[in-house]
Formats: structure tokens, C-alpha cells, sequence
């Protein structure tokens, strides 16, 4: 599969399913496929199928993420065209407890997802609340965005110049080393 930015070949991924789907629904697989574009730090998901991936392999996928660089090598256009069909995907915005987050979709193959956003849809990352950001502001002043790496300055605002970007924060106790285990 191309990816519907890059065009570049995704890699493909066995990801767990749920056990709680699977007892639900015998008859899936217990894995399914998920496809990666490391250039556009994004992920392909077919369907609902980011809905039906176990804890343990979002927990995988955030230790892929974790050791990729934070530099993504694309930028996103639009009119991203679905990879199964001539589509154009929709930019979507939704919410996981109060973090927001987007991705484009296809009404019938799936979604495209960067893997910074990714990461809030599984609650690895929460945005900082008016206190956590006014402490940083008085302590540190500039911080990287946790999407793109570019620098905000935390005088001037709270989301990034050049992605967009809330100021965001890695849920404390989450790491790759709880991936391995």
C-alpha cells in the first residue's frame, strides 16, 4: 500500500486484537494489519481496526514511535487521496477524554493518522493544563513541539508556529521499557 502523502510504500504490521473482541467475535483473526510510513510518521488503518488493537500493541507502536526521530520528513498536503480508492480523506477532529486529536479518513477503507496523534487517540499524550503551562513559562521559557520538534516560545503562546500543535506532555510513567515486557 502507498501512502496517501509520500506516495512512498507503507510497511505493513501485525497488530493483537482486543481478547475482549475476540471473545465477543470468535471468527476474527487475532491479529490485523496495520500499515506505517516512517517518512510521514503516520499510520494506515483499515476500517475501525485503531479501535480494535489490544493495550499491548498500542503500547508496541508507541515504542516504535519512541525510537524513530521526531523530525518528520514530510510535510502534509492537501487533498490526500484514499489508498484503496480515488477518495479525497476528510481531515476529522475528535477527542479522547479532553485531548483533542485529528486524522483523515475514507468513509469506507480507514483512516490516516500521524503517529503524534496517534499517540493522543491512546492517551500516551495529554495536553497541559493552563497551570502545567504557566509553571514551564516561569521555569524554561522555550520548549520543542512534541509533534514536529520546532521551538515555541512559551512567551508568545501555547501551540506551535509551524504544525499547529497544542503544547503537549508524554503521560508521566509511560515508556518503551513497559513495551518489552
Amino acid at each position: 500500500m502507498n501512502c496517501p502523502n509520500c506516495k512512498s510504500e507503507m510497511t505493513p504490521m501485525a497488530m493483537e486484537i482486543r481478547k475482549s473482541l475476540l471473545a465477543m467475535q470468535p471468527q476474527l483473526r487475532s491479529t490485523l494489519d496495520i500499515y506505517n510510513c516512517p517518512p510521514c510518521q503516520a499510520f494506515w488503518f483499515d476500517d475501525h481496526d485503531s479501535l480494535k488493537i489490544s493495550e499491548g500493541a498500542s503500547r508496541s507502536l508507541l515504542g516504535l514511535i519512541q525510537r524513530k526521530p521526531s523530525d518528520p520528513k514530510s510535510v502534509f498536503k492537501d487533498g490526500l487521496r484514499c489508498p484503496y480508492c480515488p477518495a479525497t480523506l476528510h481531515l476529522t477532529h475528535d477527542l479522547q477524554g479532553n485531548t483533542h486529536f485529528s486524522y483523515w479518513r475514507c468513509e469506507q477503507h480507514g483512516r490516516f493518522i500521524r503517529h503524534f496523534e496517534f499517540l493522543k487517540e491512546k492517551s500516551f499524550i495529554r495536553e497541559l493544563t493552563q497551570k502545567e503551562i504557566d509553571d514551564l513559562r516561569q521555569k524554561i521559557g522555550t520548549i520543542h513541539c512534541a509533534n514536529c520538534a520546532a521551538p515555541i516560545d512559551l512567551g508568545k503562546g501555547t501551540v506551535c508556529a509551524y504544525c499547529g500543535s497544542p503544547v503537549s506532555v508524554l503521560e508521566s510513567g509511560v515508556n518503551v521499557k513497559e513495551q518489552r515486557q
